[in-house]
Order: structure tokens, then sequence, then C-alpha cells
């Protein structure tokens, strides 16, 4: 199967897309470890490359009425994961990892780090 691409105007438009596109472009993962464990299946796509034309408009989907689809997230969420994830290096108790772990690694003396 090959990746699923996509174009969208907005992260909103390219959410909805990949929610309308799931089934004719996506395989059964059958679920083989935690609470649902061979009693359900998740739809997943092979691979996904998504182009969003302005990503800093319509950040968060509003969904439709009735559509019993909870919105993937909310801008308080986007907020704090910036704050906390992204932008604070400290790691909590259960963390190993983080990306400003990275980001706010110090560079080697007298070099540049690759």
């Amino acid at each position: 199967m090959l990746p699923f691409c996509l174009n969208a105007k907005t992260i909103s438009d390219a959410w909805f897309q990949l929610i309308y596109n799931i089934f004719d472009n996506s395989y059964i993962q059958k679920i083989q470890k935690g609470s649902f464990e061979k009693e359900q299946y998740r739809l997943q796509y092979p691979g996904i490359a998504v182009y969003i034309e302005h990503p800093g408009e319509d950040m968060i989907p509003i969904m439709p009425p009735g559509s019993n689809i909870p919105p993937p997230t909310t801008m308080e969420y986007i907020a704090d994961y910036f704050t906390h994830y992204l932008m604070d290096p400290h790691l909590s108790e259960n963390e190993t990892y983080k990306y400003s772990s990275r980001i706010h690694y110090p560079l080697p003396k007298g070099g540049t780090q690759l």
C-alpha cells in the first residue's frame, strides 16, 4: 500500500479530509495489546503526507452538530503542549525524552552539533 498524500488549505480541512478518506485508503490493524486486545480493530493509514497551505488559519476543527465526533484537540491543549513539552527541557519522573530536550541541548565545545 502506498502512503496517502493530501493537499489541504487549513489544519481543519486536512482533519476532515483524513476522516473522509479513512475507509478508502486504510487497512485494518487488529489490536494486539491493551484493553481491547483481540476484541476491536483500528483503521490505519499505511503512511500519510499532508501539505497544509495555511497552517496558521482555522487550527481547531469545529465538528458539525450531531456528528458525535469530538474535536481532535483544543487551543488550551495546544498551548499547554507548546509550553511544557516543546519549550521546557526538564523531564518529569516518567519521561526519558522530550522534543525540547534536543532543542535545548548544549552545543559541544569547539564545534557544532550534527
